[in-house]
């Protein structure tokens, strides 16, 4: 999934999107609150996902794992 990098892998490794939005009312750009998101993860062992937040980027999330492998078939 994504680049083949788990998400701890950061930065020109991992998968990643920055300067998350989404519409709110009246079509006015919103962005998330860290602490307003929830992640889920079903495979750990083949993916994972880490969310963050910062002034260049906003809120942000990598994500991404090998994909398969003998500890995910």
């Amino acid at each position: 999934m994504g680049s083949g990098h788990f998400a701890e892998e950061g930065f020109k490794k991992a998968a990643f999107f920055h300067t998350l939005e989404y519409l709110g009312g009246y079509k006015h750009p919103i962005t998330p609150a860290l602490d307003s998101l929830q992640t889920s993860v079903t495979r750990p062992e083949c993916y994972n996902l880490n969310v963050g937040s910062s002034q260049r980027w906003g809120t942000y999330f990598f994500y991404g794992g090998p994909g398969r492998n003998p500890r995910c078939p």
